[in-house]
């Protein structure tokens, strides 16, 4: 009999997650190689795959509503939902459950009723500052949410960081490290003429040094770091231009911040050299479009839009995260690695006026990417992982 695996996200595609684009891929690239997988998620999903089920446990609308109202009918909602996924555990009888941003209550629930129905546990760990032990700890209800939390087999940890966030907190689970992966296929390398056309159809001109940028915008993403440097960048490359693809409206936040970063472009008289597509469905043709991908981000689990330029062949120039950025690049090997604005205008410069340098960069770029980070190479990792704890 097949192995039942229920990968639990409480957001997915359509919906805009990182973790639950990742959770999502992992679930589809297994259903292809003839698990039986079954998605549990609160988004709406209606596509239809091989070996794939996709159930949905849609939220009340007032559920999401963060005034005083909605969180005290959201607490009293939680014995519903638990119900729900207890009822799904049991009906499907599911060999391991697979759960990502487990500081969720969807996805702490799911580990309870696992428990209750006698599967095996996998938490993953994506975001520091978010759904590492210490910041589910420090949240709402923390002490609640770590003890149902300690309920799982076992932890992995999409970086060494977070491999060691995690320790800090004494543990009854197994800790793993396996990194995010690339699809080697949608994220490649393109010949000129083929990035000419590119240009063409994203409203990018051939003549132009194009930085790319992609993530949603908030002030973890260190976009105002980004148009420092942009501004040092184009006093010396009069061609260059800097494309911030991302969501613009996506909350509050987003919304707040992305108005302040049009307004930081103006104040440089920036508007025709910053390019800002907002969401996009289509990332891997914007890199493939692009020259150099830029990344100055302050905080992240990690940081998977590194491998997909790579992979692209962009060399990255990419502000420091200990753990994290080093844990991908080997610095002035298959990236760079920067400490401050002051370097990354620099090796931004360096890469425009040292070609043999730029090709030497994005040549091992993609090495890297497909020995280290291709899928099947990092699915393996899990069906070991799956083996072992079963």
């Amino acid at each position: 009999m097949k192995t039942k695996i229920c990968i639990v996200s409480p957001v997915i595609p359509p919906d805009f997650s990182g973790a639950g684009k990742r959770a999502f891929n992992q679930a589809k690239h297994m259903a292809a190689n003839g698990y039986k997988v079954t998605v549990l998620t609160a988004t709406k999903n209606y596509q239809a795959f091989n070996n794939l089920d996709i159930i949905s446990i849609v939220l009340p609308g007032y559920c999401k509503n963060k005034k005083i109202t909605g969180v005290v009918v959201n607490t009293f909602y939680k014995p519903f939902l638990l119900i729900k996924i207890l009822y799904v555990m049991k009906v499907y009888k599911f060999d391991i459950i697979h759960c990502f941003s487990a500081n969720k209550w969807f996805s702490l629930l799911s580990i309870l009723s696992a428990k209750l129905a006698g599967a095996k546990t996998i938490t993953e760990v994506t975001l520091l500052g978010s759904d590492d032990p210490m910041s589910i700890k420090k949240s709402r209800f923390g002490s609640l949410k770590l003890k149902i939390y300690n309920l799982t087999d076992v932890i992995v940890n999409i970086s060494p960081l977070l491999l060691e966030k995690s320790k800090e907190i004494k543990l009854n689970s197994k800790a793993y490290v396996i990194g995010n992966f690339v699809d080697t296929i949608e994220f490649s390398t393109i010949t000129l003429v083929q990035k000419n056309k590119l240009r063409e159809k994203l409203g990018l001109s051939p003549q132009d040094f194009i930085l790319l940028h992609v993530g949603i915008i908030r002030e973890r993403k260190g976009i105002k770091d980004l148009i420092d440097m942009f501004c040092q960048v184009n006093k010396l490359i009069e061609n260059a231009k800097l494309v911030l693809v991302g969501p613009l409206s996506k909350d509050e936040e987003n919304i707040t911040y992305s108005l302040e970063i049009r307004m930081l472009i103006e104040k440089h008289n920036l508007k025709s050299k910053v390019i800002m597509p907002g969401e996009v469905n289509n990332v891997n043709e914007w890199m493939k479009a692009a020259d150099v991908f830029v990344f100055a981000s302050k905080r992240e689990g990690f940081g998977t839009v590194l491998i997909e330029a790579m992979s692209t062949g962009l060399p990255v120039v990419a502000m420091s995260i200990p753990k994290i950025t080093d844990f991908i690049i080997r610095n002035n090997y298959d990236g760079i690695i920067v400490e401050n604005v002051f370097e990354f205008s620099n090796a931004v410069i360096k890469l425009y006026n040292d070609k043999e340098f730029y090709n030497f960069v994005a040549h091992n770029a993609v090495n890297t990417a497909k020995s280290r980070f291709r899928i099947d190479v990092i699915m393996n990792q899990y069906y070991d992982l799956y083996h072992e704890i079963l």
